[in-house]
């Protein structure tokens, strides 16, 4: 049994995570100090939960081989080189889990990564003296909007698992269409079209309100960050992005809004469990995987909603987009498209989705959905 586990607290809406010490049944402080910190930074539920995992799998590596943080940063840099490696291979190997899963390589770095910005906190707070010796100082340059070149300094690891370089995989039309029919309400065959038309991520697609956030008549959805709502959905770093929606699409949105009035008018968000105990109640990230697998059960056809993202990004870029234009409307944020970089007019990106939509849509047979 491990000796360190993840607690999960919750405060009206606002999700917390702590790490406990099962021999002393103590709250394990620095740990516990560092994930409030990241719950501060406005990240979604599901990321902290990944980020306190991350911890405990290191916290518990340690406890493994007897050893401490202290005296990991008083290795000298070849031992400390060999001890970050050695953790990479035993995440990769599975060790960490009880199912002894194998992760991707940037999984397994992803892992550690959260173990280095732990060390930073630390360091940060004055709690340790020094950060790794294996960290080393990195610089990428770009060019911003403007033409001007940028550089920006990060720290990282030499001894990262070779990435598995692969194109992210695509949804195709056809498959879409598919799924489409083989769904058995409104709302899986409306969720499966913003999705496709929107390229919104599916926790934003969930935290969707039906006051202010849908506008019907203007064929338009729009996604806000929300800490407070009931199904733990956020609208990824703290922004608010809206989309076009074809005229399709706004029927059966129409439909769904009058099959389900009763209960939709009970309650905020446009997206409800149809069915059950829960009847009502906002639809869940993991109840939206569940009908994926069912309709996989039913057509073959895998696709998750990343998936969905890539088919939006990939036919605007048919279409003639503009790699600014398709970032603003993704949400991306990196070192080369955050939202000071982009300078992406929310009138530019409207008229773009209405040009797009004249021209192409998901051929939908609105009388065979509705």
């Amino acid at each position: 049994m491990n000796r360190y586990q993840m607690e999960k607290l919750k405060d009206g809406t606002k999700t917390f995570y702590l790490i406990r010490d099962t021999e002393t049944m103590e709250i394990v402080r620095e740990p516990t100090k560092y994930l409030m910190f990241r719950s501060r930074a406005n990240i979604s539920p599901n990321t902290l939960r990944q980020e306190t995992r991350s911890l405990l799998f290191y916290l518990n590596y340690l406890e493994g081989i007897g050893k401490n943080i202290s005296e990991i940063l008083a290795l000298p840099y070849d031992r400390q080189f060999q001890h970050f490696s050695e953790y990479l291979q035993f995440l990769k190997a599975g060790r960490h889990s009880r199912r002894m899963a194998t992760p991707k390589n940037a999984t397994c770095n992803s892992y550690l990564a959260c173990v280095f910005r732990y060390f930073r906190f630390l360091k940060d707070m004055e709690l340790v003296p020094e950060l790794p010796k294996v960290l080393k100082e990195r610089a990428v340059s770009y060019t911003n909007h403007y033409g001007r070149r940028m550089y920006h300094k990060y720290l990282t690891f030499p001894g990262y698992l070779k990435k598995e370089y692969s194109e992210g995989r695509c949804a195709k039309k056809e498959a879409i269409l598919t799924l489409l029919l083989a769904c058995t309400n409104l709302r899986d065959r409306l969720l499966l079209l913003l999705m496709a038309e929107t390229g919104f991520r599916i926790g934003e697609i969930l935290g969707i309100r039906l006051a202010g956030d849908v506008d019907l008549a203007g064929k338009k959805v729009r996604v806000r960050f929300r800490d407070d709502n009931m199904n733990e959905a956020r609208a990824k770093n703290a922004e608010e992005r809206s989309a076009l929606i074809s005229k399709e699409t706004q029927h059966v949105l129409a439909a769904y809004l009058a099959e389900y009035a009763e209960m939709l008018l009970a309650q905020e968000y446009l997206f409800i469990i149809l069915t059950g105990k829960n009847k009502g109640k906002p639809l869940g990230v993991g109840t939206v995987y569940a009908m994926l697998r069912e309709l996989e059960r039913k057509t073959g056809l895998v696709v998750t909603p990343h998936m969905l993202r890539h088919y939006f990004a990939n036919e605007r870029r048919k279409d003639g987009w503009g790699i600014e234009l398709i970032s603003k409307a993704l949400g991306h944020r990196s070192l080369l498209t955050t939202e000071k970089y982009l300078h992406v007019e929310k009138e530019e990106l409207i008229n773009a989705s209405m040009a797009y939509f004249e021209k192409n849509s998901i051929a939908v047979d609105i009388g065979g959905l509705i």
